[in-house]
């Protein structure tokens, strides 16, 4: 739409939140399989289990936006503390998938060949 409107500052932004959001997103579905490492739990309630942890995970995000921009009224600062929030909690998920993972690979290995 940025770039219909010829917005192109408003296009470029863009490029970091969609950057954020897919390393974000990425180090979400990590964590969630360093927790539940079966290819078997992605159906039934540990599935339901899986999609409450991805919304819930995105409101840390999405608070500390909010506050930002209501305490300082400022679109760039909410910009710029959503990018910070975002990579900051990618990074500690990953830290946290790998801490999971480290002691115990041949246990996911064994949990996915038994699910295929």
């Amino acid at each position: 739409a940025a770039i219909v409107a010829r917005w192109a500052g408003l296009a470029y932004a863009g490029i970091p939140i969609a950057i954020a959001l897919v390393v974000y997103v990425r180090s979400i579905g990590l964590a969630l399989y360093a927790l539940f490492p079966s290819a078997l739990d992605q159906r039934g309630p540990l599935g339901m289990v899986r999609a409450f942890l991805c919304y819930l995970l995105a409101a840390p995000v999405i608070a500390a936006v909010a506050v930002t921009g209501l305490i300082l009224r400022s679109g760039s600062a909410a910009f710029t503390v959503g990018i910070a929030s975002t990579l900051l909690l990618a990074y500690l998920l990953l830290l946290f998938a790998a801490w999971r993972i480290e002691g115990s690979g041949a246990a996911f290995a064994r949990a996915e060949t038994l699910a295929g």
